[in-house]
């Protein structure tokens, strides 16, 4: 994981989450939003329902970078597991994971394709 937290001085604050993970929330020097990161009990980023790590941009307060990981391995099979925007929300680039595993997005895309067409198959 190579997530650089240097700009943080504070100590998060702290949520056990209904499914026994854990939230952790970090402000700029006691105000602003500037991190959010989700973990697991193995203290691994962790989250299904969106991005592990979310870091926001002090002025804006619009999501920075946001990355998506299950048991510490970036992986999102609904979109990008890593997204970074501009200071107004803007999208400026996005990668693509699954199981740690970097794809361009037409790769990406064809690997979901394959895994939609197999899960119908089966319901049949």
């Amino acid at each position: 994981m190579d997530i650089n937290l240097s700009f943080i001085r504070q100590k998060p604050i702290v949520e056990k989450l209904e499914n026994g993970c854990f939230k952790h929330v970090f402000y700029y020097d006691g105000s602003a939003l500037s991190c959010e990161m989700y973990f697991n009990s193995k203290k691994e980023l962790y989250r299904l329902d969106g991005p592990a790590y979310i870091s926001y941009w002090e002025s804006s307060g619009y999501p920075l970078y946001e990355e998506y990981y299950v048991n510490n391995k970036r992986h999102n099979i609904k979109g990008p597991a890593i997204i970074e925007r501009d200071i107004s929300g803007n999208i400026i680039s996005e990668d693509y994971y699954i199981n740690d595993i970097e794809y361009s997005k037409e790769e990406y895309n064809k690997i979901i394709n394959i895994d939609k067409n197999l899960r119908l198959l089966n319901k049949k």
